[in-house]
């Protein structure tokens, strides 16, 4: 089980940082040898798309994870001002998401998005 606990659950500022705790609670015993929190934001909808990394925390190998343990990672990862804010248009959206990897050596790779809503300084 792979879950994210944000500091703050509503709105994440542009200019400001989404930050929380990666919360991991595997279903079986694994090891996982490389592991990442990234930002992305990405396009959807008519015409072109486009997609980002805004920002990206490695949290290294974090070993073997045991069925019966829950472990908790911080992490922060910076929104730059000028960036995109989340917009839910009849024509485009923009979307912004977390997204975690875990790299599982000779098995399949974990992976897991969680959205967010990414909104202007001063709020919408």
């Amino acid at each position: 089980m792979m879950e994210i606990e944000f500091i703050n659950a509503s709105n994440q500022v542009a200019g400001g940082a989404v930050a929380g705790q990666l919360i991991l609670q595997p279903k079986e015993d694994v090891r996982i040898q490389a592991s990442s929190v990234s930002l992305h934001w990405r396009t959807e909808g008519r015409g072109d798309t486009n997609e980002a990394e805004v920002s990206k925390v490695d949290l290294g190998a974090l070993g073997d994870l045991s069925s019966r343990d829950q472990r908790r990672f911080a992490f922060e990862l910076p929104i730059h001002p000028d960036g995109p804010i989340t917009y839910d248009g009849t024509l485009i959206r923009v979307i912004w998401e977390v997204r975690v990897h875990l790299d599982v050596p000779w098995g399949w790779d974990k992976k897991q998005v969680f959205p967010v809503r990414v909104v202007p300084r001063g709020g919408v």
